[in-house]
């Protein structure tokens, strides 16, 4: 199963020599507390593949090369030569490095969260119409992006707009990386325009899922902490 970690937006690097993914939280990194605090980082490094995305800075080259590579030693790492039109064609560039037959998870870390152990495998293997899975905590925030069903039934997902209760934490689960890129496709070619100050975020991307004709099943979070605002 591929994590893949999106890290190159133009927010991540804080200065010439520091990255948010080193911000301390309690004497923790901050990309460690949000992906160690995932039920999956139960299942140990053989079972995770982490595919981090940076730009090609000086910067983020020495995240990569004096921390990633400490606290996730199988992981790889993709370097990105400009800005991208959003994290949802940055994540494109870990697809490359995925099995295509396993289940993708796109993980914004930057929201550290307790969640119910569950196994992601069963949930797919359990329903075949089931194209992806989407973690949520209550707020009502605009700073958040949203998910709203109908009858339990996910109905539509936007950005930075209070359209519900249920708020994305920032992970995004895919029953196959063909499953994300079909459903990229049909977000970004279909008739609204989900994008947010023009960028494509990956929790609209669950609109394609369901121009698939295929479900998202929401699953709640708790003890969430926004650990990119402290």
């Amino acid at each position: 199963m591929t994590v893949i970690v999106p890290l190159a937006g133009p927010d991540f690097e804080l200065d010439q020599e520091h990255t948010k993914a080193e911000r301390l939280i309690d004497g923790v990194p901050l990309l460690l507390r949000c992906l160690n605090s995932r039920p999956w980082s139960r299942l140990g490094g053989d079972c995770l593949d982490y595919v981090f995305i940076l730009q090609d800075t000086a910067t983020s080259r020495d995240l990569a090369t004096s921390k990633l590579r400490q606290w996730f030693p199988s992981s790889k790492v993709i370097y990105l030569g400009a800005f991208s039109d959003g994290a949802a064609f940055s994540a494109l560039a870990g697809v490359a490095l995925c099995d295509l037959g396993q289940p993708l998870i796109i993980d914004l870390a930057d929201i550290e969260f307790s969640a119910e152990s569950f196994s992601i495998k069963d949930i797919f293997d359990g329903d075949d119409h089931i194209g992806a899975v989407a973690l949520t905590f209550s707020s009502n925030a605009n700073m958040y992006s949203y998910i709203k069903e109908d009858g339990g039934r996910f109905v539509e997902a936007v950005e930075k707009a209070v359209i519900s209760e249920h708020a994305s934490a920032g992970v995004y689960i895919y029953r196959n990386p063909l499953v994300y890129l079909d459903a990229l496709q049909r977000t970004v070619g279909g008739e609204r325009d989900y994008t947010y100050n023009g960028l494509h975020y990956v929790c609209p991307v669950f609109n394609g899922v369901k121009a698939m004709g295929l479900e998202v099943q929401r699953l709640s979070c708790n003890l969430v902490r926004d650990v990119k605002i402290g």
